[in-house]
């Protein structure tokens, strides 16, 4: 549905924070789920811009994997987490 890369730097957080938001709107997400959903896009973004090797890019993809919503932020970096995160239902 889409796919972003940008710096991996704090300035270009918000971009994305407003492109998935915005594309979860159109996809009819509920205004509390577009919330949790921004508030989570900006932390790991943010985790990719601190953590992130200097110079970096992040890649952000968005899909739909039946119902749901998915969201992948990808970096050059040392972090990681033991599994994918899950919103909670």
């Amino acid at each position: 549905l889409l796919t972003l890369h940008l710096p991996a730097r704090p300035e270009f957080v918000a971009t994305v924070r407003d492109a998935v938001g915005g594309l979860a709107e159109d996809l009819g997400l509920a205004p509390s789920a577009r919330d949790a959903l921004r508030l989570a896009v900006g932390e790991a973004c943010g985790n990719a811009a601190v953590h992130g090797a200097p110079n970096a890019t992040m890649t952000v993809r968005c899909r739909q994997d039946g119902a749901e919503f998915v969201v992948e932020v990808e970096n050059a970096g040392d972090f990681h987490p033991q599994g994918p995160a899950t919103m909670p239902g």
